[in-house]
């Protein structure tokens, strides 16, 4: 995917913008690239532009949108009533159980052509009575951190964390998969 020497510079460059987004006030603001950079620097703008860190004030905790090679957009839609169904778009897949809606509803999900792994969900706002499992792949991305989980953030358009629900990470699989109880969007992170 990324050459050794390459990488190691996209994530001394990832590590730095963590670093120092940590001590400022409010959302950090990611240096627009060089557009005369050479493609090595342009792939470090493109990567603090879009993956950012978030600190968790709350609870201390810091979770970091992995970085990935942008997967193709795909969507899917179909109708999920109160028996439950699976849909899938690309590289991921919800399992609604019975029971977890009282009404059939026209479920569309999104895999969003980004270099985060992230998942759109219509209807936005969409409850649950029983949580979904929601599965998302991420062997297009660069590793977590030693000693970090990956795990399926909910995120904001600006690609903001709101929530962190229980994650569980298969790396065998290069899969991660969390019981979701609501929709709009979610993403890959660690």
């Amino acid at each position: 995917m990324f050459a050794p020497v390459r990488f190691r510079r996209v994530l001394a460059a990832v590590a730095m913008v963590a670093m120092t987004s940590a001590g400022c006030a409010g959302n950090p603001v990611a240096p627009e690239p060089n557009p005369a950079a050479p493609p090595e620097l342009s792939l470090v703008g493109d990567l603090i532009g879009t993956t950012r860190t978030v600190l968790k004030k709350t609870t201390g905790l810091v979770f970091g949108l992995l970085g990935c090679v942008p997967l193709d957009r795909e969507v899917s839609s179909r109708w999920v009533g109160p028996s439950g169904g699976t849909i899938r778009a690309g590289e991921y897949a919800l399992v609604v159980p019975a029971g977890a809606l009282d009404r059939t509803v026209r479920i569309t999900m999104e895999q969003v052509r980004d270099t985060v792994n992230s998942v759109r969900f219509a209807p936005e706002g969409l409850q649950f009575s029983r949580s979904a499992r929601l599965t998302m792949s991420y062997d297009n991305c660069r590793p977590a951190p030693r000693g970090r989980d990956h795990r399926i953030v909910y995120v904001d358009e600006a690609l903001e964390v709101l929530e962190t629900p229980a994650s569980r990470d298969d790396p065998r699989a290069d899969e991660v998969s969390a019981a979701i109880d609501h929709f709009s969007r979610y993403a890959v992170a660690w």
